[in-house]
């Protein structure tokens, strides 16, 4: 890790400073995903970041009925400069750092493609439209 990178813990992500950044469960407004098989939450939505956002968008996974970070995408200045995920069986946790839309640190097969981040994600409440109704509604898109 470079010289005056925060140290990483074994199991959880990078703890960046910024708004959004110290978070500890998703709110009502958070996205949707779903990564092996659970519905995660996404906030701030990729849609709702401002071209010149300083922050974290945060990807909260579900545990018994709290939420953990389970990965962390900090920008300054809309770009994306670094990523942090938890470890998942496996897979220890680990930091991603970006330099001019690439990835110049951290391990390939488990950082994002600068291409997937900040994350986009569906709006709240999607999968339990499909789940209740078995279709996906007209406003349940990918943003």
């Amino acid at each position: 890790m470079a010289a005056g990178a925060p140290a990483l813990a074994s199991d959880t992500v990078v703890p960046f400073q910024g708004p959004n950044c110290s978070l500890e469960a998703p709110p009502d407004t958070a996205g949707e995903e779903v990564r092996d098989g659970e519905v995660n939450r996404i906030h701030p939505r990729r849609r709702d970041l401002a071209k010149d956002y300083t922050g974290c968008q945060l990807v909260f996974a579900p545990r018994g009925d709290a939420w953990s970070v389970a990965e962390s995408v900090y920008l300054e200045r809309g770009v994306v400069l670094r990523s942090s995920y938890a470890a998942v069986p496996g897979q220890s946790a680990g930091e991603c750092r970006f330099e001019d839309g690439r990835l110049a640190q951290g391990d390939r097969r488990a950082c994002p493609s600068p291409r997937q981040i900040p994350f986009r994600s569906l709006p709240p409440g999607c999968f339990a439209e499909v789940r209740d109704n078995g279709v996906i509604a007209d406003w349940c898109r990918l943003e």
